[in-house]
């Protein structure tokens, strides 16, 4: 279900730029089949994991949301609407409130959520430069057809609607428009139905040799979903293995060491703290290494191999700390519910989400300076590896410094760092 709504958001079209030909497409108009799958998987998969930390302590997310909406009707509406809704509230059976609170909420902030999550696929499609290789290229074959007929918008105009058919529909932006943007838009539309199977860049290689022009040098970007699929199963099944045996280590752990305990805790506590750092630390060291040659082909004309990291690693760094962010929400809220004294205010709190944001950044740029040394594939393992153990339990020990007590926690987070970090190199190794 989740994936289905995913895709239906990346199909909403973004707002139209007549410099950008490809604005005035949906998503899946102008990617192959594949790499719309591909995209929908990853944006689904971190919905899916924000879901599934919700999911686990369900009583007190439902019972935080439904204290928000108390709140909301207290401060807009009349004081005897106010005390009926409470009246309403409290004689809804316990098997119905979870489905009555999440719609009354959806109800109320559909439009914003919808909204935060299209700004995220812009923000995240944008890095990429995806957008950028489907303008360029789309531009290129354009310019070579003008110039094969002499910059005669009106000539190559005639050779398109002889060779190819009608004319494609024009949007009132590019009435009277006779450049090469308007041309990269109709030689989009012109290519459509073969983008899906062929993708946009060798369906536009295709046109151009039907057109009398020589393909581009450069070919399309290659994309294999089933390991995109199989690289999860494999990490998941890693993660699951870790969650089910660390716990029994306590029992050679020192005492003072503080380490995961669900006969204490539950489970559901100790999934979703694993799910956290995993989430936080796994999506945007992904997200980074699979974007960063799109976008380096995108802009390599334009901008450094410097500028292009440090873009890739502000999105790192915005992807990382709103997840830790909403974790956080999410263990007030359970703290509240189970009358506990966890404040969302607290700045340690924000602090070490800050630092645990950060370790994604290091370990991308760890990775893409070990590659530009031609380090072998185990020396890259087991560096990066060795270096998110350090930097996770250097975020905890940052954190405890602020504690009024020592609990030694730092030893485990090593130890989760360092297995997460093995795990994605595992899953990346199918992905490769």
């Amino acid at each position: 279900m989740i994936y289905f709504l995913t895709v239906d958001l990346l199909r909403d079209k973004r707002k139209h730029d007549v410099t950008s030909p490809s604005s005035f497409y949906a998503l899946d108009e102008i990617v192959s089949s594949v790499w719309f799958r591909a995209i929908g998987v990853f944006f689904a998969g971190t919905i899916s994991l924000t879901f599934a930390a919700v999911a686990f302590d369900a009583a007190a997310c439902l019972s935080a949301l439904k204290q928000v909406l108390l709140d909301l009707v207290k401060d807009h509406l009349p004081v005897k609407v106010h005390q009926g809704f409470i009246s309403i509230s409290a004689a809804i059976p316990p098997w119905a409130e979870p489905l009555i609170v999440l719609s009354a909420f959806l109800f109320l902030f559909a439009s914003k959520i919808r909204s935060l999550l299209v700004y995220a696929r812009d923000l995240v499609l944008n890095t990429t430069g995806l957008y950028s290789v489907i303008d360029e290229n789309a531009k290129e074959a354009a310019r070579a057809l003008l110039q094969l007929h002499g910059g005669d918008f009106d000539r190559l105009e005639t050779q398109l609607q002889h060779s190819l058919g009608s004319e494609a529909p024009l949007p009132p932006e590019f009435v009277g428009n006779k450049g090469e943007n308007r041309v990269a838009y109709q030689l989009i539309w012109r290519c459509r139905s073969q983008i899906r199977a062929d993708g946009l860049i060798n369906s536009l290689d295709f046109l151009r040799q039907r057109l009398g022009v020589s393909p581009s040098s450069e070919g399309g970007l290659k994309f294999d979903l089933r390991r995109l699929i199989a690289a999860p199963i494999l990490f998941s099944a890693l993660l699951g293995l870790y969650v089910i045996f660390v716990p029994l280590l306590r029992r050679v752990v020192p005492l003072h060491f503080e380490w995961p305990n669900p006969d204490r805790d539950g489970w559901f506590s100790t999934i979703r703290y694993v799910l956290k750092f995993t989430a936080s630390f796994v999506l945007p060291l992904a997200f980074a290494l699979h974007a960063f040659p799109v976008r380096r082909r995108a802009f390599r004309r334009t901008e450094t191999h410097e500028t292009s990291f440090a873009v890739m690693a502000t999105s790192q760094l915005i992807i990382s700390l709103a997840v830790q962010e909403l974790f956080n929400g999410i263990d007030v809220a359970v703290a509240a519910w189970s009358s506990q004294d966890y404040s969302f205010l607290s700045p340690r709190l924000h602090i070490s989400a800050l630092l645990y944001s950060m370790v994604p950044i290091i370990a991308f740029g760890a990775i893409l300076w070990l590659r530009s040394l031609g380090a072998s594939r185990s020396i890259i393992v087991g560096g990066t590896t060795a270096l998110i153990a350090v930097s996770f339990g250097f975020c905890d020990f940052v954190y405890e410094c602020h504690l009024p007590a020592f609990y030694h926690y730092y030893l485990y987070q090593a130890l989760l760092g360092s297995f997460i970090s093995m795990s994605f190199f595992a899953a990346g190794a199918i992905m490769e």
